[in-house]
């Protein structure tokens, strides 16, 4: 009898470990060639890719890198290119939106994910500032990511004093490794809110005095 039930085990662990390895094989062969450090990319990025097999293998998979490439992949496909019908706006943000929620559910610790979450409720009204909180909590970002989580930041509605001060971090980020950093920061003060352009100013003027006086010359 007990021979029989550690049979039983060892039957139970045999087939699940099976399915283990075949999932995983399954999401290696549908892996996107988009992967997530191709998002915020300034130069030529891999094109876009809709395979049905990817989103089926998400259901079974655990490989938070896998996923983080599939949300990537949606995500682009939603903000870079949105359907001109509303209806099919929102399913796209949605399913952008889950699929990147799926990644972080297994690996949390993803910053450019959590940026990309933020853009995608920034862009559909939502509330984004917690999301944006944990982009700057789970880790530095290089400087492209930084660039668009500052313009993110900024043309949002900026509220609490936390997430200014986690903001300051992509300020200093540009100011040291953007060799054009007056255009970029010109850029993003543009595009920014009144409430965005007072942070710039007020984020700027004790790093770079100059900078400041060039960004507040612009309005």
């Amino acid at each position: 009898m007990k021979k029989e039930w550690f049979r039983r085990i060892g039957l139970g662990i045999g087939i699940t470990l099976g399915l283990f390895a075949a999932a995983t094989m399954f999401a290696e062969a549908t892996r996107p060639y988009f992967h997530t450090s191709d998002f915020f990319r300034s130069g030529p990025r891999p094109p876009p890719q809709d395979a049905p097999a990817t989103a089926v293998a998400t259901l079974f998979s655990i490989d938070g890198d896998f996923l983080a490439d599939y949300g990537t992949a949606k995500a682009r496909q939603a903000l870079e290119m949105t359907s001109i019908n509303n209806m099919d706006r929102a399913a796209e943000n949605k399913a952008a939106g889950q699929a990147l929620v799926s990644a972080l559910a297994v690996s949390p610790i993803r910053s450019a994910t959590w940026l990309m979450l933020a853009m995608l409720k920034s862009r559909m009204g939502e509330p984004s500032e917690k999301i944006l909180q944990m982009s700057y909590l789970t880790g530095p970002l290089p400087l492209d990511a930084a660039i668009t989580r500052i313009q993110t930041v900024t043309t949002a509605s900026i509220v609490s004093e936390d997430l200014r001060l986690l903001a300051g971090s992509d300020i200093r980020t540009i100011l040291m490794h953007d060799p054009d950093y007056v255009s970029t920061l010109m850029k993003v003060y543009k595009q920014a809110t009144p409430d965005g352009k007072t942070f710039l100013l007020e984020a700027t003027q004790p790093l770079d005095p100059r900078l400041a006086g060039v960004l507040k010359r612009t309005d």
